[in-house]
């Protein structure tokens, strides 16, 4: 998985992610699921934790829109999408790994370089 790069305060490019099954690598289907948008580091801890928007269940397609606030921080940080499934369960993808989202300072706010 490739790394995504913002500025501080940026709010595209949308995040997006297909669900996919580890074990059998077919698409998850979402119907009647909720998902979450996870996004942190072990120095900085959570920075987001809000609900992604499913685009399209069958195909396990989720989203999230950043709002200027998710990327105000500098650094380099690892997502994750927490499916919430009809009747309680949940699973958390990618199940083996992280999404690599890095933020860098906007030069009118100052240059320093992500941790």
């Amino acid at each position: 998985m490739s790394a995504v790069y913002l500025k501080q305060g940026d709010t595209l490019p949308v995040q997006r992610f297909t669900i996919v099954d580890p074990h059998t690598g077919q698409v998850v289907d979402l119907t009647g699921a909720s998902v979450h948008f996870h996004m942190g580091n072990f120095t900085k801890g959570a920075v987001v934790n809000s609900v992604a928007t499913i685009v399209n269940a069958i195909a396990g397609l989720v989203s999230y829109s950043w709002i200027a606030a998710d990327t105000a921080i500098i650094g380099t940080f690892s997502t994750e999408w927490q499916v919430l499934y009809p009747g309680g369960t949940s699973q958390t993808f990618p199940t083996d790994s992280y999404e690599t989202v890095v933020v860098y300072s906007d030069l009118s706010k100052g240059l320093t370089v992500p941790l």
